[in-house]
């Protein structure tokens, strides 16, 4: 639906249009969804569509951008636990 809709592509030239750092998106994504869901898989499947267009070329990816938005990913995740 994502693909389909072209809603990825916007995404991706609204945070560069608009001057938000790509680091800081993929640090922000990754985070509230953990915080706010408390589950791994929903990272991956909120998220994970949205930021894989600003973490590199076509078809390769930056294995340290993919590390970092684990990273946050997991901080949202014991935020939560720490919350409850």
């Amino acid at each position: 639906m994502l693909e389909a809709s072209d809603v990825l592509t916007s995404i991706n030239q609204l945070v560069r249009l608009g001057g938000l750092s790509s680091y800081l998106v993929m640090l922000a994504a990754p985070f509230f969804v953990g915080l706010l869901t408390g589950v791994n898989q929903a990272f991956v499947t909120i998220s994970f569509p949205l930021i894989a267009r600003l973490m590199g070329r076509a078809g390769t990816l930056d294995i340290v951008l993919l590390t970092f938005s684990y990273v946050s990913r997991f901080v949202g995740i014991l935020l939560r636990i720490i919350k409850n």
